[in-house]
């Protein structure tokens, strides 16, 4: 029996999305006798709220343990993730330009859900994982994590990700090691993340109240070439590559071949030595296209490297002949 776990934020717009997601998974299911869905929306920056979560997961299945535990990706992200070996994955987060100079209650709710949401989550199911037989802890940096480029609230919490993922390789492999600890790393993909940060952030500033429609409808007419553009990588295959490290071993999973340029790049430079002239490659402050992404930074990894290019895939599969 494999037991698979979605949770949403506590958010309307992500109710939808994995609702969506658990009857996917459930109309495709082989074998709906020995593969059971489950969906919540859960507070994540909560501690208590995530105990519930958990508790509410066991009284679900009947079962001490679980085999695979989503937030709320984007569906088809999910659905092939959700097809995996056993697996537990850390993604939920949101994004934000603040900064220390301004909107210090957007860049607490940003760490609070991004970084704090993972501790809360992996102390809340740390048993449940435990007492799986084999089981994987998938926790989601970014990109931002190695380096500053999607605002100071949002790269401390994907930096911070990193670090704790680290040290969680070594705390799991001491007290569990039958529970293998990845991170994940991923560029641009093509998801709606920035309509739900803008969602997110509107609620922030405005006591929780939820935005008109009408303005979630312009929000998304104004984001979808981001995901329309082709420059991403597409859900599927994000979650093809995810699973491929995770069953590889590979406790950095670096997705997109931009992710693998700019990784490079970042561990060719000083310390800090992408944020000044004099320390960085030519055309730093240049764009793909995208908009967070500096194509200078990754083609100074990756000289070869082209927006939208995107080709792990591919060489795995050469790799394998």
């Amino acid at each position: 029996m494999v037991y698979v776990v979605f949770i949403g934020r506590r958010s309307s717009c992500y109710q939808e999305p994995m609702a969506e997601t658990v009857a996917l998974c459930k109309a495709a299911a082989p074998d709906p006798s020995a593969q059971r869905f489950y969906g919540h929306v859960c507070d994540v920056s909560s501690a208590e709220a995530c105990v519930g979560f958990s508790e509410a997961t066991a009284a679900e299945f009947g079962v001490p343990h679980i085999n695979i535990l989503l937030y709320a990706l984007p569906p088809r992200a999910l659905f092939a993730l959700s097809h995996s070996r056993l697996l537990r994955s850390n993604n939920a987060g949101f994004g934000g330009d603040a900064s220390l100079f301004k909107d210090d209650d957007v860049f607490d709710a940003i760490l609070d859900v991004n970084l704090h949401g993972v501790i809360n989550m992996t102390r809340a199911f740390r048993d449940a994982l435990v007492a799986a037989e084999q089981s994987a802890l998938v926790n989601t940096s970014s990109i931002s994590g190695f380096h500053v480029n999607a605002g100071v609230a949002y790269s401390t919490s994907k930096f911070a990700v990193r670090g704790l993922t680290e040290g969680l390789v070594k705390d799991f492999a001491t007290h569990a090691p039958h529970v293998t600890v990845h991170c994940v790393m991923p560029g641009y993909i093509a998801t709606d993340i920035g309509l739900y940060s803008t969602i997110a952030n509107y609620k922030i500033h405005h006591n929780g109240q939820a935005p008109r429609q009408e303005l979630i409808d312009r929000w998304a007419e104004a984001t979808k070439s981001f995901s329309e553009n082709q420059l991403g990588l597409p859900q599927q295959d994000a979650a093809e590559i995810i699973v491929n490290g995770v069953e590889d071993g590979e406790w950095a999973i670096l997705v997109g071949d931009d992710a693998e340029a700019l990784d490079k790049a970042v561990r060719s430079l000083p310390l800090g030595g992408m944020y000044f002239e004099s320390g960085g490659p030519p055309g730093l402050n240049d764009t793909d296209g995208i908009g967070n992404l500096s194509l200078g930074l990754a083609q100074h990894g990756d000289p070869s490297y082209e927006p939208g290019r995107q080709t792990q895939l591919e060489r795995r599969r050469q790799s394998k002949l």
